[in-house]
């Protein structure tokens, strides 16, 4: 009941931002204090609620498919609504990042733990989704802890752990807000490019979801574009791995896999920055 009832606050959160209400900016504050265990923390601790927190900037800026409001209903959206949550959300979820979870009194090493992994999801939600030219100024100190998620200890699709699924869920969402960097600009990215190969090739393997196996892939071809030098030991490893990804049970994710593959076949450049 409570983990709905965190969804419903963040479709009307939505629906006041949308609109440009001032009162959008309380009902996100709300969901902030929730996902730092600051309203619950005199109640039962239940790491559900404060996933459904972070869950919730996923709702709140997403604007295609399930998430999108309907046009029928005359639904007007608010100009620069994206900017304005990632604005004045960024601050106070890398505030919860750098927090010492020995200087809290009264919250486990374990669940604040819980609370940074759900800050990070909420800041990739945030990344994946506001206009690059917002998020731009703030990837310095972003894109280190994206990558850390991201090359973080592989968990399996199927686990029935809920820290677990928690970490499959970050991973999933950073590497939705790489691909979006990816795809704009290579700025920060070029010296985590080992974390980026390692990761996109776990998750051409993905078998729950097709859409995270295609972005996976489109990532890995976009890779190409970073200097020879930092790829060309890693050429013969993408290849042989990606052979396997030619037989996916989805014809889709075998069209990208082939078109990436080749991208890393063709590689070629010289090694004179060595």
């Amino acid at each position: 009941r409570a983990v709905r009832a965190v969804e419903i606050l963040s479709w009307m959160g939505k629906a006041l931002a949308y609109r440009g209400d001032r009162v959008a900016t309380p009902a996100l504050k709300i969901i902030i204090d929730l996902l730092n265990d600051l309203i619950t923390s005199s109640l039962n601790y239940s790491p559900h609620v404060t996933h459904a927190a972070a869950q919730g900037f996923g709702i709140m800026m997403a604007d295609e498919g399930e998430w999108r409001f309907s046009d029928v209903y005359g639904v007007k959206m608010s100009k620069f609504y994206r900017q304005r949550i990632f604005l004045q959300n960024y601050t106070s979820l890398m505030a919860s990042l750098a927090t010492d979870s020995k200087s809290i009194s009264g919250k486990s090493a374990e669940r604040q733990s819980v609370i940074k992994t759900n800050a990070l999801l909420a800041l990739s939600h945030l990344m994946q989704h506001a206009p690059t030219a917002s998020v731009k100024p703030s990837l310095p100190k972003l894109i280190p802890h994206i990558m850390r998620a991201l090359g973080s200890s592989s968990v399996s699709p199927s686990t029935s752990n809920d820290t677990d699924k928690m970490k499959t869920s970050l991973k999933i969402s950073a590497l939705f807000a790489v691909f979006k960097l990816l795809d704009r600009t290579m700025v920060h990215i070029d010296p985590y490019s080992d974390v980026l190969i390692d990761s996109c090739l776990q998750f051409t393997r993905f078998r729950s979801r097709k859409e995270v196996r295609i972005v996976a892939l489109k990532c890995l071809k976009l890779l190409v574009n970073l200097p020879y030098h930092k790829l060309h030991r890693r050429k013969r490893q993408v290849v042989n791995e990606l052979a396997e990804v030619l037989d996916d049970p989805k014809r889709v994710v075998r069209k990208v896999a082939r078109e990436c593959r080749n991208a890393w076949f063709m590689l070629k450049g010289n090694l004179t920055r060595l």
